[in-house]
């Protein structure tokens, strides 16, 4: 990971070369986790920035995308990319969300045999709820009136 130099005092250090130097053993021993870190904190929000332009550009050409950091995880540990911090952007061009939507199972609840419940809507005789509240059918009144 290498920041920009723009001494921008973001991450808590005054120079970029500071919070490498400071940082590098914590970077080492982070190589096994899911990312390494600490990071730069206006590389995560520029990789953010592009994240979410590319969905949106997907978005706009009709194209099912979803960002994913476990994919992307899964990425860094297969070694298949070399990187601190990745977010991966699944992509799918078929006619259904293949991620999300699932088939409903077909129900005939005319059929269905449940034991009845034997209770009924309960409502105050006088329209005016415990409290002073009203039932939604009773007109309002002013409070002059009451």
């Amino acid at each position: 990971m290498v920041p920009a130099e723009l001494r921008c005092g973001a991450c808590g250090y005054a120079t970029c070369a500071e919070f490498l130097n400071a940082t590098q053993a914590l970077r080492r021993d982070s190589a096994e986790l899911e990312f390494a870190g600490p990071q730069c904190n206006l590389r995560d929000i520029d990789l953010g920035i592009a994240v979410g332009s590319a969905a949106k550009t997907a978005a706009l050409l009709s194209v099912d995308c979803r960002c994913q950091t476990r994919v992307a995880v899964a990425a860094r540990k297969l070694a298949i990319i070399e990187a601190d911090v990745a977010v991966a952007l699944s992509l799918s061009l078929t006619h259904k969300n293949v991620g999300f939507e699932r088939v409903m199972p077909s129900i005939d609840y005319d059929a269905l045999d449940y034991a009845p419940t034997n209770t009924l809507p309960v409502a105050a005789t006088t329209g005016i709820l415990q409290g002073g509240a009203r039932h939604r059918q009773q007109p309002r009144r002013s409070p002059k009136a009451r």
